[in-house]
């Protein structure tokens, strides 16, 4: 898993079709338990944060307005999707 974090936010990496990938991060977590009914909006608040800080450890600037979650069903299971846009390079 620490291979997957080390090549997203990787700096060694020439530019390629990927460079969106560099631009959004999107997770996906299913369950078909229920997450809704688990999750209340404070968690999901602190769940924001906490990931916020862990991207900043990689690429600096990210910060609330930059992530995106929500809980949504589909084929009776539901999901936890989160959007991530990364700051332009300065």
């Amino acid at each position: 898993m620490a291979g997957f974090w080390s090549k997203l936010f990787s700096n060694d990496e020439k530019p390629s079709s990927a460079q969106t990938a560099k631009d959004r991060l999107k997770v996906i977590v299913a369950s078909e338990n229920g997450l809704g009914k688990r999750l209340s909006q404070d968690k999901i608040d602190m769940m924001k944060k906490e990931i916020m800080q862990v991207v900043n450890r990689y690429v600096r600037g990210v910060d609330e307005q930059h992530i995106q979650m929500s809980v949504r069903s589909e084929a009776n299971i539901e999901m936890l999707e989160m959007n991530i846009n990364l700051p332009e390079e300065r």
